[in-house]
């Protein structure tokens, strides 16, 4: 999970304690996922766990904003989201 999720600045979270585990994580896993809700989008947090392009798939509560989709579209990122 991420804090906050921007085209340009990828996924971002509060702890800088955490981010370690998380880039471990994300090392060692074969799929890629990053579940936020809606109001992450745009936002950018302290610690960067990476571009969106680290991630297979992004699942949220919402569609995302007309740039994140161009940018999840250009690099062949899934999204999934709800359609209410």
């Amino acid at each position: 999970s991420a804090a906050g999720v921007h085209p340009r600045h990828g996924a971002t979270c509060f702890n800088l304690e955490e981010l370690p585990v998380k880039h471990w994580a994300m090392h060692h896993a074969r799929t890629h996922v990053l579940v936020v809700d809606h109001s992450k989008f745009g936002k950018v947090r302290p610690a960067r766990m990476g571009d969106l392009s680290c991630f297979d798939t992004i699942v949220s509560d919402r569609r995302p904003d007309d740039a994140l989709r161009e940018q999840a579209e250009a690099q062949n990122i899934r999204l999934l989201f709800s359609a209410g």
